[in-house]
């Protein structure tokens, strides 16, 4: 179940992860992990029953990734897959797929990203292909 923040909290936690997604563009991926921290001590607890965490979460993720923090991300990854077990959000299986894919869990790679690509292949249009290739069971 989804919950929306109060719009000051909101307002808040989304200026916060603009600033993250600043320094993320920036390749500045620690300062972005920091910002988007600061978003989630914002959110009231259980934080994972509100909306904002998953894409919070999803950011974090994606900051250790492309930092080559592949096990961080993984985490981060699986508490957005977790706090939504019902969405079937084709980017978070692709994700945590890939994640799997860099820690050189090549089973559990092929499960999520078989599971984004059946869910919509687009989601890879902006991908390394050799990500695809596990599919072909390269």
């Amino acid at each position: 179940m989804e919950l929306y923040l109060d719009d000051s909290i909101y307002n808040q936690v989304n200026l916060l992860c603009r600033e993250g997604d600043i320094f993320f563009d920036k390749e500045m991926y620690d300062e972005a992990v920091k910002k988007y921290d600061d978003a989630l001590l914002l959110l009231p607890y259980p934080q994972e029953q509100w909306d904002a965490f998953i894409w919070i979460v999803v950011a974090k993720g994606d900051a250790f990734f492309f930092d080559k923090k592949y096990d961080k991300a993984l985490v981060q990854y699986s508490l957005a897959m977790n706090a939504d077990e019902e969405a079937a959000n084709p980017y978070i299986y692709m994700r945590l797929g890939e994640a799997y894919y860099e820690n050189n869990n090549y089973l559990m790679a092929r499960k999520y990203i078989q599971t984004a690509y059946n869910i919509d292949k687009n989601v890879f249009v902006d991908t390394d292909t050799n990500y695809l290739q596990i599919l072909k069971g390269e």
